[in-house]
């Protein structure tokens, strides 16, 4: 029978899976005073109680302390780890630094300990965690499309047969696979996979940052055929989403006004344009360090846009407010 703690674990780690971080929050600080106190700071409980932590700094955004977290739970559980008894804990950890290495752009080093996990989770009841993972190292190759969609594919295949099409890691696998076919040009292959998955999302996830991905990849479809004005209602649908979920200072915000921006560019609305990169670089700057890929693209994105509509008086205006 799990003890009360376990369970206390368990449900903080579910309130922070689907999005519900302002109840998530007293009971992931409670928990780490909790194991801290009753077992010390180098105690396996301890790191779960960290793990939990830096996950739901990692979904507030707070990538830095998300990290710090995260790798002293790594540290923690393989001082323990010499017999390999504790092999799905340490996987499980290494996981979770993983996503935040990817959240920073740091994707050699998410490589790395997604790869690592791989090799620890040996045992069939992991079945689910690899099904994740390979989504996840998935997500690592954003520069090789065909490796990428590879893992995609196998994370697809495998959930699909754990856990059936009625399941949100099966809709975010196909969700990834159908965005490498847009890049590809099979718009009409990935339209239809995406409908399909922006409604199993909107079922099983409901107010969900996975439901506004498959809603903006969905509309970045529609925006590549042409239909501009169905991809502006569902590019709108997800920003509401996220701003019920996260507020309009949260990372996952900046990057759909990013996306919008693109699509008002598609428009020539290059007012608009400027505006949303504008709020989302702001975001950016605050989210990440100067070098983030996120930060950079961004700029670069406002000189181009700049010099398509001839906006030197914006540009100089915006200088002088700095």
């Amino acid at each position: 029978m799990k003890s009360e703690r376990t369970q206390h674990q368990e449900l903080a780690r579910k309130l922070i899976e689907t999005c519900q971080l302002a109840q998530a929050e007293p009971l992931v600080r409670a928990l780490y005073q909790d194991t801290q106190n009753t077992f010390g700071e180098d105690s396996l409980e301890h790191a779960q109680s960290l793990v939990n932590l830096g996950n739901w700094h990692e979904g507030k955004g707070d990538f830095g302390a998300s990290e710090t977290l995260l790798k002293q739970a790594v540290q923690t559980i393989r001082r323990h780890n010499e017999t390999r008894k504790h092999n799905a804990q340490l996987a499980d950890a290494l996981h979770q630094l993983g996503g935040t290495y990817c959240q920073q752009g740091k994707l050699a080093e998410a490589q790395a300990v997604y790869q690592e996990a791989q090799t620890l989770y040996t045992q069939p009841e992991n079945a689910a965690q690899i099904a994740l993972l390979l989504n996840d190292l998935g997500s690592t190759y954003s520069e090789q499309p065909e490796k990428a969609l590879e893992y995609y594919e196998q994370s697809s295949a495998l959930h699909e047969k754990l856990f059936g099409m009625e399941y949100r890691y099966t809709a975010l696998a196909y969700t990834n696979a159908a965005a490498i076919y847009r890049r590809q040009g099979h718009l009409a292959e990935a339209q239809s996979i995406l409908e399909h998955t922006t409604q199993i999302q909107q079922r099983c996830s409901g107010d969900h940052i996975l439901t506004a991905v498959a809603l903006s990849e969905l509309a970045a479809t529609y925006d590549e055929q042409g239909n501009h004005q169905q991809a502006e209602t569902l590019y709108n649908q997800a920003a509401d989403m996220i701003t019920r979920v996260f507020g309009k200072e949260h990372v996952n915000y900046g990057r759909i006004l990013a996306r919008l921006a693109y699509h008002h560019y598609l428009l020539n609305d290059f007012d608009t344009t400027l505006n949303m990169l504008h709020q989302s670089l702001e975001i950016f700057i605050e989210t990440f360090d100067e070098d983030h890929a996120a930060v950079r693209n961004t700029i670069q994105n406002i000189v181009t846009v700049m010099m398509a509509s001839g906006k030197e008086e914006f540009k100089m205006k915006r200088s002088r407010k700095k």
